[in-house]
């Protein structure tokens, strides 16, 4: 499967895009969408597939499936996150581009003195 990813800025916080393919399924924030009835040499327009995800239609040629999803960015996002890009996967999840922890801000560990009370 190839998918193209383009960037935007939701309103409120962005809530990041999870993909995972299982065979001809694409699994989408938890919502199961299966792509195996596209026919080949077919587009499916974005409409058909309702999901706020999608940034344009699904085609499947030479029997690979291809289509364009939306990632949720915040406003800080480094750079390189609102680039475009393209991923082909066969299997498993989508790596799409994560912005980075702040390893700043860390949990207190029970040895440091502290207490519940």
């Amino acid at each position: 499967m190839i998918i193209h990813h383009v960037p935007f800025r939701p309103l409120g916080p962005a809530i990041p895009t999870k993909a995972f393919i299982e065979g001809e399924t694409l699994i989408l924030n938890d919502e199961r969408i299966d792509l195996s009835l596209i026919p080949d040499g077919m587009t499916l327009p974005m409409s058909a597939i309702g999901n706020e995800l999608f940034a344009g239609p699904v085609s499947r040629r030479n029997g690979e499936i291809e289509l364009t999803l939306k990632l949720a960015l915040n406003a800080g996002a480094p750079a390189y996150m609102w680039q475009n890009g393209r991923l082909q996967v066969s299997a498993g999840p989508v790596p799409f581009p994560v912005e980075p922890i702040d390893v700043s801000i860390r949990p207190a560990k029970p040895d440091e003195g502290l207490s519940d009370v």
